[in-house]
């Protein structure tokens, strides 16, 4: 019940007058807030009024009104006799009830948001790839490695007589170090170049001895925190350790090694080289770093006959990379174990070699068929291999491997039978590539199977999609998770069965459109 009446207040301003006074406040307190109760209890409740029990003051109901004034304005489009513009005025309304000067400025406000959102969607999917880039080249060294993508040229000469013989890059600080010298020269030169722009920034030069050759260049920190890198003065058999920043260099330290090395975190490899059989020494890196080595391992090569002699040497992940090519010759790369077996080797065609490069630099090599080439050692970069290559005797090209998305270098020779080479799968129940160029495949190397496909009309989940070779299988069921279209996540496995099958998905709507990338790799027993 309301408190209303309230008190009457007396003529005089007493104590009486004080507590009525206050009284009343809270009496009015109170009766405020009861009809703000009754209020939304009302709304909430059954006996809210909706828009046909309202009743409008010309006898409708405000349904009514409603109905009526959609049915003008439907008159009034549907019956436009061509002679005016009420559909005109009418379509400059948005869905958001916006109403634009003129038809052109809403028309153009649509499509601008349609390319924001198709550039949405675009840049959506690129990082989508970047994401499974990212995780294909972080899994194996030997992923993609004949797609490419050129990273930076500068001029192989900036003086008549010195030539690059080697190349590395220091990812801290982005440059490349480059080691250049005449031919049976007396001086060394380690230069330092921007890595995106391949401008020049400095250099130092080192006294050796005629016919030494550095075609390696690992460099390391030492613990003043001086940049050093390991050189070739001397033709003996040994190194020497390049104080960059004091321009200190260390007498010979005497090791198996020859003017083709490389080292990783671990290890440090060097290979000599004779006119029938190539053998490697591994190092630790700690020891070569000290300039006391501790040979680790050594091991004779998987002798190649029809590859050009070997230009350079680098370890990623594992594996012993060697690129090929004389003066004038033709691109190679070969791959080995730390147990001298051969995995794989590839002789890349010049012509796209050339386009991968015109790719980036636009022309860059008129000729595609028919111009100069050598190469001149290889390095690693963010766990993708590097080749060191020089076009027409004029210019350096770092190409960078292992590129998801790169340019497909074609090769002109059978594989090694070390390495099946990507083999073709069969794809059940509907579900088809999602870029037809990009068919599905599997690879053996030793006892290791890898599988990339990506599929789209994946309609049901539990579903088998893709089938392989049977003696290929684990002997498990093999769980993994890939992403999907819209950021989302599915679940899939490899089977026992030589199948693949996808489990679900955590897309909230997927179609038949919906991407499912799926890079996995297994070992055999």
């Amino acid at each position: 019940m309301p408190n209303y009446p309230y008190k009457k207040a007396g003529s005089a301003f007493d104590r009486n007058f004080r507590n009525s006074y206050n009284d009343n406040l809270v009496d009015i307190a109170e009766d405020i807030s009861g009809v703000y109760g009754d209020l939304r209890a009302h709304i909430k409740g059954p006996a809210a009024h909706t828009s046909e029990q309202i009743i409008h003051f010309d006898g409708l109901t405000v349904s009514d009104e409603i109905e009526k004034a959609k049915n003008r304005i439907n008159n009034l489009i549907l019956n436009a006799d061509g002679t005016n513009v009420k559909e005109v005025v009418d379509a400059r309304v948005d869905d958001d009830g916006f109403v634009y000067p003129v038809l052109k400025e809403r028309l153009d406000a649509d499509k601008g948001e349609i390319k924001t959102q198709l550039e949405a969607n675009k840049n959506q999917l690129a990082e989508m790839y970047k994401t499974v880039e990212l995780i294909t080249n972080s899994q194996d060294a030997l992923s993609y490695l004949n797609n490419v993508e050129a990273m930076t040229t500068f001029k192989a000469r900036e003086e008549a007589l010195f030539w690059p013989q080697s190349a590395n890059i220091n990812e801290l600080t982005n440059e490349i170090y480059v080691a250049s010298q005449e031919n049976e020269g007396t001086e060394l030169r380690i230069e330092i170049r921007d890595l995106d722009t391949g401008s020049f920034k400095e250099r130092k030069s080192i006294p050796i001895e005629s016919g030494a050759y550095t075609e390696g260049l690992s460099f390391f920190y030492n613990d003043q925190g001086n940049l050093c890198f390991i050189v070739k003065a001397s033709k003996m058999s040994g190194y020497n350790i390049f104080n960059y920043d004091t321009g200190e260099l260390s007498d010979l330290i005497k090791a198996n090694v020859s003017s083709k090395y490389a080292a990783n975190k671990y290890y440090f490899a060097s290979i000599t080289v004779n006119q029938a059989s190539i053998h490697a020494y591994v190092y630790t890196w700690e020891s070569i770093k000290m300039g006391n080595p501790v040979l680790y391992t050594d091991f004779t090569v998987d002798y190649i006959p029809n590859l050009e002699k070997v230009q350079g040497i680098t370890l990623n992940d594992g594996f012993l990379f060697m690129s090929h090519g004389k003066s004038n010759g033709r691109p190679a790369i070969s791959v080995y174990n730390l147990a001298g077996e051969l995995l794989n080797y590839y002789i890349y065609t010049k012509d796209s070699l050339a386009s991968a490069i015109n790719k980036k630099f636009s022309n860059f090599i008129p000729n595609i068929y028919n111009y100069n080439f050598e190469n001149e050692s290889c390095c690693v970069y963010k766990g993708d291999l590097v080749a060191v290559q020089v076009v027409n005797n004029a210019d350096v090209v770092l190409v960078r491997h292992n590129r998801m998305l790169g340019y497909s270098l074609d090769v002109n020779v059978n594989q090694s039978r070390k390495d099946t080479g990507w083999m073709d799968t069969e794809l059940l129940n509907g579900a088809t590539a999602y870029v037809p160029e990009r068919i599905p495949r599997i690879r053996r190397i030793g006892n290791k199977i890898r599988l990339e496909a990506e599929l789209k009309g994946v309609t049901t989940m539990d579903t088998e999609y893709i089938s392989y070779y049977p003696e290929w299988s684990p002997d498990r069921v093999l769980p993994f998770t890939i992403p999907t279209s819209g950021g989302y996540n599915a679940v899939c496995q490899i089977q026992p069965n030589g199948k693949v099958k996808i489990l679900s998905t955590r897309h909230p709507t997927p179609d038949v459109n919906s991407w499912y990338p799926i890079v996995f790799e297994w070992y055999l027993n």
